[in-house]
């Protein structure tokens, strides 16, 4: 989602909530630590050289998922001994579930706190007030499955009367727990289709898994769903299977609305498609295949947006009916400037600006210096690294990537720019640190100049752990780290 996101209770009683015109129906902490005891560069050639190189999947999975685990267990033990901001959390599990089950939901909601709130609550109740309208419907139908599994285990081991809400808080973490680990894995195939050496492919993937938004990717957010949807996609695309990787990028809309930016990779390599196709004055058939390759992207570029046009109409027809006279001011009437109705009105805009002050330099104020400093590192990263690239690129000195994929990576540092740009002028700027996570070719620029610069990687390394440690500690107490 572009933008941050308040709990519920952080919104004033001038903004009121705005209900719908119509009912709707085993590892410990030490072992979390392994991948990241070296430096990510000594540890990728340890492991991408000397190693067989048919394991490379499984010890990727097997990282991710050991780092997942370790950052669970913190957040509830830092929970446990800091206690939680929000002391109303939790309330009452104890008398409606017993005192195992209550435990159980206490330690569970240290992963659901922020905008976490909001996607349980929807998953539990649906999408119940305007400004809910807000966090995309991805994650939370996928909680849903997910609580059906949750309820058959907790049952077998004789946790019979969990309640709805701390079901689907568990659910989001077994889901987010397993994408994490296979979005690591993802990523590291990735790398590998673009990257020239195996061993900056690898260190990518191993900074990626120590990210500093690491916390965000194990709790009730939508984080790593939206990204292993995105890094599988690009993986397919470069296979040449445009729409299935149309799909995979839909996905990916679902959990989050800057699943739109994919228009830019999808655009980038069906053009290259292009190009090449038309170069081939040998090919007789080449203006048929062209065309072709234009259909197939254009059926990719609905599948991309289509998540997104979908939710706004759903929302305006809950709130905007043509029976009702008093609409929101978001509403909008049938003419030709929105093609009398195909084009949905700017519900989410308003719902950003509206309820979560989102606005342009909105961020840049003394009382919110804080979060600007906190931000400023991943904006820096990723301005810094989309220029270079760029400049690389248009030196035909990008040497770290394969040749036949060049210009494909250089979608991904434009789509990085982009990012970088609404971070850092339309967003909570705070947000940027995992917003700008789910980018590989952050991990691309870091991975290749760490590979040159022992200071450089130590810095990384240092920044990421730093960031990632200290964001379980406060996430999971409910205080300021979104």
């Amino acid at each position: 989602m572009v933008g941050d996101a308040r709990s519920a209770d952080d919104i004033s009683s001038d903004d009121a909530p705005v209900r719908p015109t119509t009912a709707l129906t085993s590892s410990s902490a030490v072992d979390c630590a392994a991948p990241a005891r070296e430096t990510f560069m000594s540890s990728a050639r340890r492991y991408g050289i000397e190693r067989s190189k048919a394991t490379w999947r499984d010890r990727t999975f097997r990282s991710a998922l050991k780092v997942r685990l370790g950052a669970i267990l913190v957040a509830m033990v830092t929970e446990g001994m800091m206690g939680s901001y929000d002391t109303s959390r939790g309330l009452g599990w104890d008398a409606k579930a017993g005192a195992a089950c209550g435990f159980v939901c206490r330690r569970a909601s240290a992963l659901a706190a922020w905008d976490g709130v909001h996607f349980t609550n929807i998953a539990v109740n649906g999408y119940e007030f305007e400004h809910q309208h807000a966090f995309y419907p991805g994650l939370p139908f996928v909680i849903q499955l997910s609580s059906r599994f949750v309820r058959f285990v907790t049952r077998t081991i004789l946790l019979r009367n969990i309640p709805e809400t701390c079901l689907a808080n568990l659910a989001a973490i077994l889901f987010n727990t397993i994408t994490f680990a296979l979005s690591a894995t993802a990523l590291h195939s990735l790398s590998k289709t673009m990257l020239k050496n195996d061993g900056v492919a690898e260190a990518a993937a191993r900074l990626y898994i120590i990210n500093p938004a690491n916390i965000f990717y194990g709790s009730a957010y939508t984080e790593s769903g939206f990204a292993w949807a995105q890094f599988a996609a690009g993986s397919v695309l470069e296979e040449n299977t445009i729409v299935l990787a149309g799909i995979l990028f839909g996905v990916a809309t679902a959990f989050r609305s800057n699943g739109v930016l994919n228009v830019i990779i999808v655009l980038s390599h069906i053009s290259r498609e292009v190009f090449l196709t038309l170069r081939n004055r040998q090919d007789q058939r080449r203006h048929f295949k062209a065309a072709r390759w234009i259909k197939r992207g254009f059926i990719a570029l609905i599948l991309v947006v289509f998540p997104h046009y979908l939710f706004a109409r759903f929302g305006e027809a809950r709130y905007c009916p043509f029976s009702i006279k008093v609409k929101r001011p978001w509403c909008q009437n049938r003419s030709w400037r929105n093609l009398f109705g195909l084009i949905p009105s700017p519900m989410y805009s308003y719902l950003q600006r509206h309820y979560w002050g989102l606005g342009f330099m909105s961020s840049y104020h003394a009382r919110n210096l804080g979060n600007v400093i906190l931000g400023a590192p991943a904006i820096a990263i990723g301005a810094y690294l989309s220029q270079w690239f760029l400049r690389e690129r248009a030196r035909r000195s990008a040497a770290f990537v394969k040749e036949d994929h060049q210009f494909f990576v250089s979608a991904y540092y434009l789509q990085l720019a982009v990012m970088t740009l609404i971070a850092a002028t339309y967003m909570h700027v705070q947000v940027a640190t995992r917003f700008l996570s789910t980018s590989p070719a952050m991990y691309w620029g870091l991975a290749h100049l760490g590979a040159k610069s022992p200071a450089l990687r130590l810095v990384v390394t240092t920044y990421s752990l730093a960031y990632a440690f200290v964001g379980v500690a406060l996430f999971a107490s409910f205080y300021p780290w979104t």
